[in-house]
């Protein structure tokens, strides 16, 4: 099964994305929490700088809260020769190969993150934290700026391969103003709003 790579990127397209590794613009969407589509991923202050992090703000009043999708390819391969994966190139993403496995299919796609109007800047993740990156962190083989959407969870590739598990976007709460993070993936609920749902559509 294959799982197509996209980047969340801002509507304003970038030089940068004409690179053979970047990705092709679509159109624009919110990113909100699935439990509570209210609150949505935006900029902090509207400040559209390297490490400005990115929190939840009221969708009536979010100022950054649309992005757009870019695709590329291959998307997550579990190193076989079908579905875009090449041979040669073997596992991708993750440094652990059973993430790979567990992700290879048509359900999932490979993505990162772009605010609107921001066309300088993707989002990324740093320690845990979400935040911006400067544009020459937004290419599809930059762990940091590349997640794996897999139903309504967004997995960051960095983060997942440095804690050896799998670490999805999140908020500890759906307060105004809550900072975006990384945290484990969980079934069982917890502090953490892990779910996001957004209008790309595949």
């Amino acid at each position: 099964m294959r799982k197509l790579p996209v980047i969340i990127a801002a509507a304003a397209a970038i030089a940068l994305l004409a690179a053979p590794n970047a990705y092709a613009n679509t159109s624009s969407a919110t990113l909100c929490l699935t439990n509570d589509n209210t609150q949505c991923a935006d900029v902090k202050d509207a400040l559209f700088r390297d490490q400005t992090p990115i929190w939840l703000y009221d969708q009536s009043d979010a100022n950054a809260a649309y992005f757009s999708e870019l695709v590329t390819v291959p998307g997550v391969c579990d190193g076989d020769t079908d579905n875009g994966c090449v041979a040669a190139a073997g596992w991708f993403p993750f440094t652990d190969h059973t993430m790979d496995e567990s992700l290879d299919g048509y359900n999932s796609a490979e993505i990162g993150i772009k605010p609107v109007p921001g066309a300088y800047f993707c989002v990324g993740e740093f320690g845990g934290s979400v935040i911006l990156k400067s544009s020459s962190s937004c290419t599809s083989d930059n762990p940091y700026t590349t997640w794996i959407v897999d139903g309504n969870y967004l997995i960051n590739v960095e983060r997942s391969n440095t804690k050896d598990l799998i670490e999805v976007l999140a908020a500890q709460g759906s307060s105004n103003k809550t900072y975006l993070q990384t945290a484990e993936l969980t079934s069982s609920g917890g502090i953490f709003w892990e779910k996001w749902t957004y209008g790309f559509g595949r």
